[in-house]
């Protein structure tokens, strides 16, 4: 009579095995869920939730929904002030984008807010009043919506999500082509400040000697010829993704400085060129608060100092016209 029983003992132990797999199935799909739907970027300060937190509750506002055909790409940031925290939020699917900014009495608040907006851009069907548990709410108009993409919309550029005000300190290798008579190479130093799109630096580069031939000269008349540069340049770089790209306008001087090294002695030792210059430079995040800078441009020298040898005729005279190039590590401080 007992072996009838330790089979159905063991049917009952495999139905709830089965249940068991069941139910926990669901919630280790959920668990990775948002991190496939979402390319989530979260800038907060340190008191704030963090970004695996603001997962979570997309996660949890997202239970059951469909997979959409393209991942959503999100840039959320949490700035503080005056007691306040205000979300700047960029939603990017395909060519179409978004930009939506929030202000809350709490950092909690915020990122509550910023799972709601990204779960609502990701299922325009969920129902923002009943779908908060901490307080959380927006009324979003269905005209807010994040647009459907299409194949034939040209991609828009937007400006630069951070709003806020902030300083920039970098560091980083200048090429030159008009100071001194070849091409040169040398470090350079940058600090500045940045408010929406637009930024403005103050620069200070060191180019290495090289040499110059007086071409007059009967003899092999030459000297070391090297330039310490100062320049202040203005940029509007609007935003596409991950990248800030945009028109820069620099002016500037540089202390052009001959040593020659023959008997003869040229008639002055240094001398000051004002230069101009326009350039393409852009920006790539490599984290939330620092990006690589490359630029790549024209200068035009406007004050040209010639320095000549005694019978051996012109030593060296800077170029009217030639090309720049710079790249610079940046960081910013809010």
């Amino acid at each position: 009579m007992q072996a009838p029983v330790l089979v159905r003992r063991r049917d009952l132990q495999c139905l709830m095995l089965v249940a068991l797999v069941a139910t926990a199935a669901p919630r280790a799909f959920a668990q990775t869920r948002a991190s496939e739907l979402v390319a989530l970027t979260w800038r907060a300060p340190g008191a704030c939730p963090s970004q695996q937190d603001v997962l979570r509750e997309i996660d949890r506002l997202l239970a059951g929904a469909s997979r959409p055909a393209q991942r959503l790409s999100a840039d959320a940031r949490v700035l503080q002030h005056d007691g306040v925290f205000e979300l700047r939020l960029l939603l990017q699917t395909g060519s179409a984008r978004e930009q939506r900014s929030v202000s809350s009495a709490s950092c909690r608040t915020a990122s509550d807010t910023t799972a709601l907006l990204i779960a609502i851009a990701v299922d325009p069907t969920l129902d923002p009043a009943g779908s908060s548990e901490s307080g959380a709410s927006l009324d979003v108009p269905a005209s807010d919506a994040l647009p459907q993409a299409t194949d034939h919309e040209p991609p828009a550029l937007v400006a630069a999500p951070s709003g806020s005000l902030h300083a920039e300190l970098g560091f980083g290798l200048l090429l030159d082509t008009v100071l001194l008579p070849a091409l040169s190479a040398g470090p350079t130093l940058r600090a500045g400040i940045a408010w929406h799109a637009l930024h403005l630096a103050l620069s200070a580069g060191y180019l290495p000697e090289r040499s110059a031939h007086a071409a007059a000269s009967p003899g092999n008349v030459y000297g070391d010829v090297d330039a310490l540069r100062v320049a202040l340049s203005g940029c509007y770089l609007a935003a596409l993704g991950s990248l800030e790209l945009g028109p820069c306008v620099e002016a500037g001087s540089a202390n052009v400085r001959v040593s020659p090294q023959a008997l003869e002695r040229t008639d002055r030792r240094r001398a000051r060129a004002d230069f101009l210059g326009l350039s393409l430079a852009g920006n790539i995040r490599l984290a939330p608060l620092v990006f690589l800078a490359p630029a790549l441009g024209v200068s035009m020298v406007l004050r040209r100092p010639v320095f000549a040898i005694t019978g051996a005729g012109t030593l060296h005279e800077p170029r009217a016209l030639g090309g720049s190039a710079s790249v610079s590590c940046v960081f910013q401080f809010e």
